[in-house]
């Protein structure tokens, strides 16, 4: 036999339940980002927070790609999710899987959570400078490229601007293409003369003169077989 507070127990998660069931499937999506949220918000280390974030994307990805796939314009609390696991992905080095996302974001202009206090092309170039600056990157040269292209002509501190610049940089200079790193490097500097790249380009630049330098059209090659 139940006790009085056993049944009322009882009642108070029917009841809860009843009023879960009513809500929509996003509805109920947006409940567990803000949980997701309030997880991350108690987790200090930032590798951690990455770890933790991965977990999380799988349970978006019915929405994301409903969103790129429909023609309606996202609701607000929608557009605040989709900014912040775009953000998401990127922070977890997914930058290929949130191209689409961030092509979406920003050709519909939609708003990011008010906490993150800046527009949403900052946001992404931003984060994906960021991630690609870490000592750990191997991030794709054309991968890089895309974003700068998505961003190009959006409104943004030429600091950050310059970021992304150089992380296009570095990836090119890992691939070997040290003509155009040069070039990356180049807009960097043009745009934040405190960007960091100045020995870089230095470095390339005579890497490039002194590969030249063996080519046969300077005789490097020619004096090499004549000896």
């Amino acid at each position: 036999m139940t006790s009085p507070a056993e049944r009322w127990l009882a009642e108070a998660r029917a009841k809860q339940q009843a009023s879960t069931d009513q809500l929509t499937t996003n509805e109920r999506l947006v409940m567990q980002w803000i949980e997701h949220r309030r997880e991350l918000g108690t987790i200090q280390s930032r590798q951690a927070k990455i770890e933790r974030k991965a977990t999380f994307l799988p349970t978006y990805q019915g929405f994301l790609d409903g969103a790129l796939s429909a023609t309606a314009t996202l609701a607000e609390k929608d557009a605040q999710m989709f900014v912040e696991v775009l953000v998401w992905h990127i922070d977890c080095g997914l930058f290929e899987q949130a191209l689409p996302l961030a092509k979406y974001a920003v050709e519909r202009k939609l708003a990011p959570p008010d906490r993150y206090q800046r527009q949403l092309p900052v946001i992404i170039a931003d984060e994906v400078a960021d991630t690609a600056l870490h000592p750990d990157a191997n991030t794709d040269h054309l991968v890089l490229a895309e974003y700068l292209d998505v961003l190009d002509g959006s409104d943004m501190p030429d600091v950050v601007r310059a970021k992304l610049y150089k992380a296009h940089g570095n990836a090119l200079s890992r691939a070997d293409i040290l003509g155009e790193a040069v070039q990356a490097y180049r807009h960097a500097l043009a745009l934040d003369d405190k960007c960091g790249v100045k020995k870089d380009i230095e470095r390339l630049e005579r890497t490039i003169k002194n590969a030249n330098k063996n080519t046969p059209e300077f005789g490097g090659q020619k004096a090499a077989n004549h000896a």
